[in-house]
């Protein structure tokens, strides 16, 4: 099973790689939608009300550990593979993102939410997200230096639960 998974995981990179060298954005004939391919592939209409946007990360894992010129480790593993859709309709905006590179079967939701913005300076998110609790845990995994976090950050602060989130200025 987790060779099959594997293959879906390869799959989706060689589908989803050649998004990653489109440059620039497209408008079409009139004033609403622009497509834009310089990052992850989105779809919006011109005034910003609705969009959609389509994205994931594939990070490797290669080890190779020898002892007296005999090799005991040698593997190329997926460390972490994900899928997202986001975007807004008008006021409220969304995340599903799903995790498909983990052992077991299927993926693992990372993250399933729906946002209200609507409100003067503030939000309120419902669902799974990160909790908001240290820039260390907030930042992305796209773009830590190093493969993990620390210890302590991993043993003593929550990563994603259920619930509802209400944030902003007064």
């Amino acid at each position: 099973m987790r060779h099959i998974k594997k293959l879906y995981v390869t799959i989706a990179a060689c589908i989803l790689s050649p998004l990653s060298f489109a440059q620039g954005q497209v408008t079409t004939d009139g004033s609403d939608l622009v497509i834009n391919a310089n990052g992850p592939l989105s779809v919006a209409t011109a005034d910003g009300e609705y969009s959609i946007k389509l994205g994931g990360r594939l990070h490797w894992d290669y080890s190779r550990a020898e002892l007296n010129n005999s090799v005991f480790e040698d593997g190329l593993d997926i460390r972490r593979a994900r899928l997202f859709v986001s975007g807004n309709v008008q006021d409220w905006s969304y995340k599903l993102q799903f995790n498909i590179g983990e052992d077991g079967e299927g993926g693992t939701p990372e993250d399933l939410y729906v946002r209200y913005n609507g409100y003067n300076n503030m939000t309120i998110t419902v669902g799974r997200q990160k909790e908001p609790m240290g820039l260390t845990q907030l930042a992305s995994s796209k773009d830590m230096s190093l493969l993990e976090r620390t210890g302590a950050v991993e043993a003593f602060t929550p990563n994603r639960s259920n619930g509802i989130v209400l944030e902003g200025a007064y």
